[in-house]
C-alpha cells in the first residue's frame, strides 16, 4: 500500500469514526452520553496529573543521581 493510499483510509476511517459518533449523539439522550464524556474528560485529567506527578518522580531521582555521580566525581 502506498502512501496516499495509507492517508485515503486512515481519512475515511477517521470519516467514518465522526460519523459514528454524530449518529451516536442524535440518538442518545444528552444526559447519557454527557456524562460518559465528563467520564472520559475526567478520566484523561486524572491520568495526565499521574503522569505528570510520575514524570517529576523520575525527574528527582534523575538529578540526585547525577549529583551523586558529580559529587564522586570531584572526590576522586
Amino acid at each position: 500500500m502506498n502512501s496516499s493510499n495509507a492517508k485515503n483510509k486512515l481519512d475515511k476511517q477517521r470519516l467514518d469514526f465522526v460519523r459514528f459518533w454524530v449518529e451516536y449523539i442524535r440518538k442518545t439522550s444528552s444526559d447519557i452520553w454527557s456524562k460518559q464524556q465528563k467520564e472520559l474528560i475526567d478520566a484523561m485529567i486524572k491520568s495526565a496529573n499521574q503522569n505528570l506527578k510520575e514524570y517529576l518522580r523520575v525527574k528527582m531521582i534523575a538529578k540526585k543521581i547525577a549529583k551523586k555521580l558529580r559529587d564522586e566525581k570531584r572526590a576522586h
